[in-house]
């Protein structure tokens, strides 16, 4: 008998057939249980979820969005940066007082200013010329750029989830 386990790790869900004659398709989750000492033997893993509240991502979002911003703005004295990431850190804020309210909602603001931050870091990128050669920080911006395109995306799943609710 096969039954489906999946691991949620922040932006990406992995799914492994948790059988004791196959080897695990992806092995993230066996590896983060064996980081945070929840180790598995052969054939009797189970599925590792590392739930993160939702209040939670949105202040994390609204806060490190809103510290990208300044940095950008600071570094360039652009003011479209300062005004589109109060925008994007405003909606987020806004996500987080209405979710208890409306959850799908609060989702769909999240979505929309994730891609929007997405879109105005990676404009920004675009037109910094010390952004388009590669080193750690210019990875690292990007891999931002990365995070705020798929998290946005995830909350557009769940806010498309939630649609009927």
């Amino acid at each position: 008998m096969t039954s489906w386990s999946f691991c949620h790790v922040p932006l990406l869900t992995y799914c492994f057939r948790d059988h004791p004659y196959e080897l695990c398709r992806w092995r993230v989750c066996s590896l983060l249980q064996a980081i945070l000492g929840r180790g598995t033997q052969a054939g009797n893993s189970s599925a590792m979820v590392l739930y993160v509240p939702f209040i939670y991502q949105v202040s994390a979002f609204s806060v490190f969005n809103a510290l990208g911003s300044l940095h950008a703005w600071y570094v360039t004295r652009r003011r479209m940066m300062l005004i589109s990431g109060t925008f994007n850190s405003a909606l987020g804020a806004a996500a987080g007082c209405a979710y208890s309210f409306d959850p799908m909602l609060s989702n769909v603001y999240v979505s929309v200013a994730s891609l929007c931050a997405f879109g105005h870091f990676t404009l920004h990128a675009l037109r910094t010329k010390t952004l388009l050669r590669l080193s750690a920080v210019t990875c690292f911006y990007y891999a931002w750029c990365v995070f705020l395109l798929a998290f946005g995306i995830h909350r557009g799943r769940w806010a498309y989830a939630l649609r009927h609710d």
